[in-house]
């Protein structure tokens, strides 16, 4: 699965459609809301777009590269910090060894965005922020559990309805 996904960036087509989710990816960011250690936003959509349809090693790599556009676009956003890239490129890698040449099913979703959520959002970008801003890890882990919960069956909804209509437009 992970060399095929690689060998979808030698095309043609896998470049283009990998450069357009970066795209949205870095314009989806200028839409972000932040609340102190919350941040809500639907910048996962077009990594689970690239994981679905290019594979989890080019939705690794695009998520890098996402990720590192957004912030030389918009750095007043953010403080750039490589955990969070790689907390990026793990988010695309999830969602394509879930969907990537796959049926799309609502339990393959829910899979993807609970490992996303708990694994990468909660404990790896609550490390990240924790090191970053020289909070307490374990005083910020209530609130963000808590935020991660509320916005699993939102996400997955949302990726489910989004995700399906990529995949027609795909067939057409």
């Amino acid at each position: 699965m992970f060399l095929s996904s690689l060998r979808e960036l030698k095309r043609t087509r896998g470049i283009t459609l990998c450069a357009l989710l970066i795209a949205i990816y870095v314009v989806v960011d200028f839409f972000e809301i932040d609340l102190q250690f919350l941040q809500i936003s639907i910048k996962f959509l077009p990594l689970a777009a690239m994981g679905m349809l290019l594979g989890p090693s080019a939705a690794f790599l695009g998520g890098g590269v996402s990720d590192v556009l957004a912030y030389l676009i918009h750095p007043n956003a953010q403080s750039f910090h490589p955990g969070f890239t790689l907390s990026t490129m793990l988010t695309g890698m999830v969602f394509g060894i879930f969907l990537y040449r796959k049926e799309l099913k609502v339990w393959r979703l829910i899979a993807a965005v609970s490992i996303v959520n708990v694994c990468i959002n909660l404990i790896l970008n609550t490390y990240w922020i924790s090191n970053l801003m020289g909070k307490g890890y374990l005083a910020m882990l209530p609130g963000r559990f808590w935020k991660n919960i509320i916005l699993l069956p939102i996400e997955v909804l949302i990726s489910f309805v989004v995700l399906k209509a990529v995949q027609n437009f795909q067939h057409k």
